[in-house]
């Protein structure tokens, strides 16, 4: 009966051993898609824009640049929650939140910036 507790023991060691930690499922690249198209403030399409997905897990961001079509794309995407937005020149996109991604999903998003802030002009002085 002296070796029950051993035996215990290396059974359970197994199983951790076997199954695969939560942060290796992470690590592994999924086969999920994220693209789409960025849109100047007048509707048409902007190359060269900066698209940043931003996964809820805390893992730094993805960062892409649109073709000369103003397309994007995230492959190898693994399941999860994700922010996105887009940036160029000043201007910028509102966050698309909690974009779910499940393994094979082809998720398809419309970008369009916001014109850029006009810097603030100083108040005028009041006069003596």
């Amino acid at each position: 009966m002296r070796f029950r507790p051993i035996l215990v023991a290396a059974f359970v060691a197994l199983l951790f051993a076997a199954s695969p930690s939560r942060a290796q499922i992470k690590k592994d690249p999924g086969n999920a898609v994220i693209e789409g198209i960025v849109l100047a403030p007048d509707g048409k399409p902007l190359a060269n824009a900066r698209v940043f997905l931003q996964p809820s897990d805390g893992l730094p961001p993805h960062v892409a640049k649109t073709g000369a079509d103003g397309r994007f794309r995230f492959e190898n995407m693994h399941q999860g929650l994700f922010d996105l937005r887009a940036q160029s020149q000043g201007a910028q996109s509102d966050w698309r939140r909690n974009i779910s991604v499940k393994p094979s999903d082809d998720i398809n998003v419309t970008l369009k910036l916001k014109p850029a802030p006009k810097p603030s002009q100083p108040a005028p002085k009041p006069s003596a």
